[in-house]
């Protein structure tokens, strides 16, 4: 007698595992590298805060210099810090990372800022999110800039966007240029007042 196959063996699914494997290729090296290189800041941030104050205020200080890289700093922060770990674990593309860590870092300053702002005065970069949130002129601008260069393609649809690759890469990355040359300027500006208080 012949040995048959059972039909049912052929249309199970592979382990989820080979999946989580396979979208692992699919993420370039320069993707890791940065991801990498954002996780080891970010440690390196809360363990030296840490050294300062207790855990609880060393988390919360990080998470601010976090959402001032995410609300002051144009660029697509989403692939690296939210959609490059949630397609290495779960093997699939997420949709508009942007979206979820800029609300997630607004919510967080409002919250922070209306209940103990204090802690914004714990570090120099906390406190210079602090007079970038509470200064709308001429502050505000750098939030406009990095929203209009995070978005940009949601601004214009992804379809026209991809269409006109060439064109909508060049005035993104104009955009992007703009608001980090305001970002720097006006940062630099404030920085140096902040470094005279505190000497």
């Amino acid at each position: 007698m012949a040995f048959m196959r059972s039909p049912v063996r052929s249309r199970l699914a592979p382990p989820k595992f080979y999946k989580v494997i396979l979208s692992m290729k699919k993420i370039t090296r320069f993707q890791k590298y940065k991801f990498v290189a954002l996780l080891t800041i970010f440690f390196f941030l809360l363990f030296s805060f840490w050294l300062n104050y207790n855990i609880n205020i060393a988390i919360l200080l990080t998470l601010l210099c976090w959402s001032l890289y995410i609300l002051c700093i144009p660029a697509f922060h989403g692939k690296f810090l939210l959609g490059t770990p949630y397609q290495m674990i779960t093997g699939k593309k997420l949709l508009y990372p942007e979206v979820y860590l800029w609300f997630t870092a607004l919510l967080l300053n409002i919250f922070t800022y209306f209940t103990i702002r204090w802690i914004y005065l714990k570090a120099l970069s906390t406190h210079l999110l602090l007079r970038i949130i509470s200064t709308p002129w001429p502050y505000w601008l750098i939030i406009l800039f990095c929203a209009i260069g995070t978005f940009y393609k949601f601004f214009v649809g992804a379809p026209n966007f991809y269409s006109k690759k060439y064109l909508h890469y060049t005035v993104r990355t104009l955009l992007v240029c703009v608001g980090f040359f305001i970002f720097l300027y006006l940062s630099y500006k404030e920085l140096v007042i902040l470094i005279n208080i505190r000497a």
